[in-house]
């Protein structure tokens, strides 16, 4: 007797650590590599910055200065903008209305198209918000300082001179967020990408990876200084595990292996097939009769 069974489509038999590896690979494949951002702030806190008479004069406030240094890594790093605050007092003689100033970044001596003021005729605090302001944004190589400048002057002398009598930026006011991308060597090494290649996912260290903004689950680093020779990690929506890594196998030859079909007892007890299977593509097919 003759019995037609469906084709059965055979995927890679996986065995052992085999196994895990295919897993792994399944895993991986439906994640987007995107590169995190990262924000760091840094606080002007040497005291109250100046302003100088009708123009901006540099011998004035030129020490007002925050910079940033990205981290001496191997990679790159692509600024994506900076949020701006800071707030600034009016006194005596000088009115908010009489407030100007605007941040240059240094590096490309780019400054915000935009010169600020404050909306009103009186006297008191003024607070300066700005976001995403693209006057740094680029690709710096690791290691970079960046630096920006506070240029602040006012429309009133009042007291003559550069002083912080009539108008000032508060001490401790100026804050500056810096967003940046690491461009990991996988965007920039042709070298390590491609079918024949491989993949390099960010490179990061742990207070990098720490200061990502709202990672998303599924996010998966490089980190170059956790645990004894950097870890391979991912972050599953509340926090960082790692995804354990064994030594490396070569390739495992094609393994034999004896499967025993045996139909049906109430069809014919007396009759099996025995079948010998090789590791298989993912796309063999195979008829059994």
């Amino acid at each position: 007797m003759t019995r037609n069974l469906n084709f059965i489509k055979i995927g890679i038999i996986s065995i052992g650590i085999l196994g895990v590896a295919f897993v792994l690979f399944i895993f991986l494949s439906n994640f987007s590599f995107s590169n995190p951002e990262i924000t760091i702030s840094k606080t002007f806190t040497i005291g109250d910055i100046p302003t100088s008479y009708k123009n901006y004069d540099s011998t004035c406030n030129n020490s007002a200065i925050l910079e940033f240094k990205l981290p001496s890594a191997d990679s790159t790093y692509e600024v994506t903008g900076i949020d701006i605050y800071y707030s600034m007092a009016a006194m005596g003689m000088g009115k908010k209305s009489e407030q100007r100033s605007q941040v240059k970044f240094l590096n490309t001596n780019t400054a915000e198209t935009k010169i600020y003021s404050g909306r009103d005729s009186s006297a008191g605090n003024m607070d300066y918000t700005r976001n995403a302001v693209n006057i740094a944004n680029g690709i710096y190589q690791s290691g970079t300082n960046l630096k920006f400048a506070m240029q602040a002057w006012r429309t009133i002398e009042g007291i003559p001179g550069c002083n912080t009598a009539v108008n000032r930026v508060n001490a401790s006011s100026w804050t500056i967020t810096l967003h940046y991308i690491p461009i990991a060597n996988n965007q920039h090494k042709e070298s390590e990408q491609g079918s024949k290649k491989g993949l390099l996912p960010p490179k990061l260290t742990c207070a990098e990876r720490n200061a990502i903004n709202a990672p998303s689950a599924g996010l998966i680093i490089w980190c170059s200084n956790c645990g004894q020779n950097g870890e391979l990690q991912i972050y599953n929506g509340s926090k960082w595990n790692a995804l354990i890594m064994q030594a490396a196998s070569d390739s495992i030859a094609a393994q034999k292996r004896t499967v025993t079909l045996t139909p049906d007892a109430t069809r014919n007890s007396s009759e099996s097939r025995k079948i010998k299977l090789r590791e298989l593509s993912a796309d063999t097919i195979v008829g059994i009769n």
